[in-house]
């Protein structure tokens, strides 16, 4: 989908639209405009970021113990670190050896592409949602242990949307939609065995206003943050049209791959030829 118009909108309501198959894997590993290389820089400093706060987290609630892992924000801190690395670690991959796929010679998605995709489009949606509820629904801090897990999580997705090339389908709102109702059943389990509620706003002691709420988040909050995501990815498009930048193999990267495949033929061809003498 590149640029608007209903033509590419009704695309994007198509039952195909619903799996995780994408013709052009390569948009996966790129930014959308620059070269390819720039994504793998930009991929590192993030990795390192984010397991650096992560070590950082893990040192300032080393006394928390299991109870650390009761909350959204912690859930969505650690999937989003989870998205982060593996970013890096396909985008490196692909770039160094599957050629094939960075030419744009691959139709395919490969498994771990898919994985990506799939707990990147969680990721995201769920760390909008957890910003605007924290600062909306409950009382927010402003430590900087506060301020990295709940405002600066949704600051990374919003500028790694605008930079990468990575797709955004309307359709795939089901997959945050299912990782948050998720969390409702942890907290329902969690309250009703003899715990206290997670978050005032998930107090399950008052079914009604609590499944009200817990319905909003999930049917109305979520798929609005997923359209807001969408949306960026659709300004994204727009923008890269009509300044015509889209990310493409640049000149010296391709006589670069051409050297490289030409010095192995001839290796090749030399084991050969010493193995006939």
């Amino acid at each position: 989908m590149r640029g608007g118009g209903c033509k590419e909108l009704r695309e994007e309501f198509r039952v195909a639209r619903l799996g995780l198959h994408h013709e052009n894997p390569r948009d996966f590993v790129i930014p959308q405009c620059l070269g390819p290389r720039i994504y793998i820089l930009w991929t590192v400093l993030w990795a390192v970021y984010y397991i650096s706060t992560q070590a950082l987290q893990v040192y300032y609630n080393s006394d928390a113990g299991a109870e650390y892992f009761i909350y959204l924000t912690n859930w969505s801190y650690f999937l989003q670190s989870m998205v982060v690395f593996l970013d890096c670690v396909v985008t490196i991959f692909v770039q160094w050896k599957r050629k094939d796929i960075l030419d744009g010679d691959v139709k395919t998605t490969p498994w771990y592409v898919r994985t990506l995709w799939l707990l990147f489009n969680v990721s995201n949606a769920c760390s909008l949602v957890v910003t605007v509820s924290y600062y909306a629904l409950l009382e927010p801090e402003f430590g900087y242990g506060s301020i990295y897990t709940h405002l600066l999580n949704s600051v990374y997705t919003i500028l790694t949307l605008l930079f990468c090339a990575k797709p955004v389908f309307i359709l795939h709102v089901y997959q945050p939609i299912i990782y948050s109702v998720i969390y409702v059943l942890f907290s329902i389990i969690y309250h009703v065995t003899g715990n206290d509620p997670v978050y005032p706003v998930l107090d399950w002691s008052k079914p009604g206003s609590t499944s009200i709420t817990a319905l909003l988040i999930v049917l109305v909050g979520v798929p609005v943050m997923h359209m807001v995501i969408f949306s960026l990815y659709t300004l994204r498009l727009f923008v890269c049209t009509k300044i015509n930048c889209f990310s493409k193999v640049t000149a010296a990267e391709k006589d670069e791959e051409a050297i490289r495949r030409e010095v192995t033929s001839r290796e090749v061809n030399l084991e050969i030829a010493a193995t006939n003498q």
